[in-house]
């Protein structure tokens, strides 16, 4: 687009200038953490364009980095009403504030009625382009951060087909967002691993493909979108890079001009990159020449007659002859150019040279050369274009060969992960700790996401001992760490480690006392201490910083349950499944209501339920034994009992359930040798050597049943009147 000069002064700079130095400085700003600094700037854009989105996105996000949410959210929504907000970085920001200020339904609407901004843009970005996002990175959203926005609102309002089907959306334009990934595990989806993480062919063809010539026709075509600045005339103002023009809208602008008196400042390929502000010097000596001509760093947007020095080209200083016929206006034009860089420009194309309307072509190209040696002239010689182009081929394909190895090593890594991280979903526990313990390097496996499943996948088969080994190599890693705590802090509550539950307590309220996860971490304590009140107390304080944290309804449930008090305990148990419908840890609580309240039938339903949902958990396997035994469908009850014993030879809890009911079944030389394999398990239990005196007496073997009813006596002094009343039934 040309742009015109309004103003009437010409002391003072072009309008369309400043707009664009200000968006520079914005967006340097938040790429450097000074959003204070990107907020006053913003304003400042504003104030010349009050009415343009783009000034308004910039503005908004902004505000969002500094989570003045709700000062974002007022000023879109009086957009919104004063005209339409079709503007995608707009809609994207609304979307992100409704989720957070629980308007998810509106973050919704609007994401929808912009659709055909990011719908159209249905295939993913070359490999190119997802190698070197670093350096041409947009700042607008592309369409995988839209449809995981919108897998999110949907999410937040329990639809949750809507949510997976644009979860999955998202994950066929971006492989590598693992979030997604889990977010789809969790709701309970089957996702086909395999499937997802493989190379896949992109819309500009994979290396396999494509011929040296197509490789050739492709680098022009890239080569040819991309434009170098020119020196400024009086009447012929270029096109700034604006990082929200459209691509299609610039390219068209272009060609309508005569390209010799109106040159353009394309935008990326596929997507602008961020700006960056930078002191840049001019250099009155010619550059050195750039390594990418002798082959030593490749780079796939060369094309045959010359090569780009650097993925970030320096503006050339610009001739100020005849540019601005007052002094003040020359040295402010040379000044704009000097510090705004050029990484809003991918790769300039080489054909381009820095035109000056009062000199001829050749006198031009001579410029360029003396200024910078990595710009090629049309004039060059015919000799060394076809040596050029024959080293250009070579190096871009040995190049795009190299990044297709990294993406296949990548997308390999990542299927171990999402693999992993399907069966721990599943409940699949053992094939998961083999894929993270064996399957990837030593360097991938002391990472703390690693360590934290690695640790809750023992917790969930009950190896507490292992889980505490790397919930501690976790802590070791990253002392400030507070996600996966809470499940850290109930396996200490199992293994009644006051002391280091106290000192994680603690600590998780210095490093950050408005998480959720802290409070749970302080309830557990009060709830291994035996003060229920003040454990229920800190599981509201979680629950009141986020209500939708199923973990502390769930162990504020448990609090209720172990107090009798079921009513309120099958309410938090209720809020749970609201939140979660796969929280097995819930519908094992109602299943224990139910069962203490003689409901036998409701219970096994639960217990059922949540078999369902993990399968290899023992204790569920052991409660629906005992609802069976109740149920006085004692056989059966021995299956449950003998899988569970399967699934976990050494946990003594299925053993113990196991030779107790071969007791009450009188199956007396089995149930022997049960507690013996029991006893060497679990020595300092007192019921242990208490049964098996019982049955040593039944066997007739008084010496070793006074052995293991005095050891009983001493292991629980508390019940020492059922024991001597057994010692006195033998003497008679």
């Amino acid at each position: 687009m040309q742009l015109t000069d309004t103003n009437a002064d010409p002391e003072l700079p072009n309008i369309q200038y400043t707009q664009h130095y200000l968006r520079s400085i914005i967006i340097h700003s938040i790429d450097t953490f000074n959003y204070q600094n990107a907020e006053f700037a913003s304003e400042r854009l504003l104030a010349q364009t009050p009415l343009n989105l783009d000034s308004i996105y910039l503005y908004c996000l902004t505000l969002y980095h500094q989570s003045k949410l709700k000062s974002c959210y007022r000023k879109l929504i009086e957009v919104n009403n004063a005209s339409n907000l079709n503007h995608l970085g707009c809609s994207y920001i609304f979307g992100k504030c409704c989720l957070q200020l629980n308007k998810s339904k509106d973050g919704i609407f609007q994401l929808l009625k912009v659709k055909n901004l990011y719908n159209g843009d249905g295939e993913r970005i070359n490999l190119e382009m997802r190698f070197d996002y670093e350096n041409g990175r947009s700042i607008l959203p592309d369409a995988s951060s839209m449809y995981h926005l919108l897998g999110d609102l949907y999410h937040s309002v329990d639809d949750i087909k809507n949510s997976c089907l644009n979860y999955t959306q998202c994950l066929k334009l971006n492989q590598f967002d693992f979030e997604a990934f889990q977010k789809l595990c969790k709701m309970g989806v089957d996702m086909k691993v395999k499937s997802l993480y493989k190379m896949q062919k992109d819309g500009h063809g994979h290396m396999e493909q494509v011929g040296r010539e197509d490789i050739l026709q492709q680098q022009s075509q890239q080569s040819q979108q991309f434009k170098t600045p020119q020196a400024l005339g009086t009447h012929d103002i270029p096109d700034l890079t604006n990082p929200f023009t459209d691509k299609k809208n610039a390219v068209t602008s272009s060609t309508t001009k005569n390209p010799s008196n109106t040159p353009t400042i394309h935008v990326d390929e596929y997507n602008f990159s961020t700006p960056r502000i930078k002191t840049a010097t001019v250099p009155d000596a010619p550059l050195k020449k750039s390594n990418l001509n002798t082959g030593s760093h490749a780079n796939h947007h060369d094309v045959s007659n010359t090569t780009i020095a650097n993925n970030t080209f320096e503006f050339v200083k610009p001739n100020t002859t005849g540019a601005y016929p007052e002094g003040g206006g020359k040295k402010r034009g040379s000044r704009v150019y000097s510090k705004i860089t050029s990484r809003l420009i991918s790769q300039p194309s080489s054909h381009a040279t820095i035109n000056n309307p009062n000199e001829t072509p050749n006198n031009n190209n001579k410029k360029n050369l003396k200024r910078n040696n990595s710009i090629t002239s049309d004039d060059s010689s015919t000799g060394g274009t076809g040596l050029a182009s024959a080293m250009t081929t070579s190096s871009s394909i040995a190049f795009l060969k190299e990044i297709e190895k990294s993406e296949a090593y990548l997308l390999h890594l990542y299927s171990i992960f999402a693999r992993s991280f399907k069966l721990l979903s599943n409940y699949d526990c053992y094939k998961a700790i083999k894929l993270l313990e064996i399957d990837i390097p030593q360097q991938e496996r002391d990472t703390p996401w690693v360590l934290s499943k690695l640790g809750k996948l023992h917790y969930e088969v009950m190896n507490y001992k292992q889980s505490e080994q790397y919930f501690k190599k976790l802590r070791k890693l990253d002392r400030a760490r507070c996600e996966d705590m809470e499940v850290y802090s109930t396996l200490l509550w199992h293994l009644h480690k006051k002391v280091e539950l106290t000192f994680l307590a603690n600590e998780l309220h210095d490093i950050d006392p408005t998480s959720p996860i802290t409070w749970c971490t302080i309830g557990n304590l009060f709830s291994l201490t035996h003060e229920p009140d003040e454990a229920i107390r800190c599981f509201n304080k979680a629950i009141k910083l986020n209500d939708k944290f199923t973990y502390a309804h769930t162990l504020k449930g448990h609090e209720y349950f172990a107090n009798d008090n079921y009513e309120m305990a099958m309410e938090s148990f209720r809020l749970s499944l609201l939140l979660d419908p796969r929280h097995f840890n819930a519908l094992y609580g109602i299943g224990m209501i139910y069962m203490n309240l003689g409901e036998y039938q409701k219970a096994d339903y639960h217990f059922r339920k949540a078999i369902s949902i993990n399968p290899i958990n023992i204790i569920l396997i052991c409660c629906v034994g005992m609802v069976l035994e109740k149920l006085n469908k004692k056989p059966m009850a021995l299956k449950q009992y003998e899988l569970a014993c399967k699934l976990q030879p050494t946990n003594p809890l299925p053993i113990f359930k196991k030779a107790q009911l071969l007791f009450s079944l009188q199956n007396y030389p089995l149930a022997l040798k049960n507690f013996e394999i029991l006893k060497n398990i679990a020595p300092n239990e007192a019921s242990v050597h208490f049964l098996l005196g019982q049955l040593y007496n039944l066997q007739q073997d008084k010496y070793s049943a006074i052995r293991e009813f005095t050891i009983a006596l001493n292991l629980d002094p508390k019940g020492n009147y059922l024991i001597k009343e057994a010692m006195e039934s033998l003497n008679g």
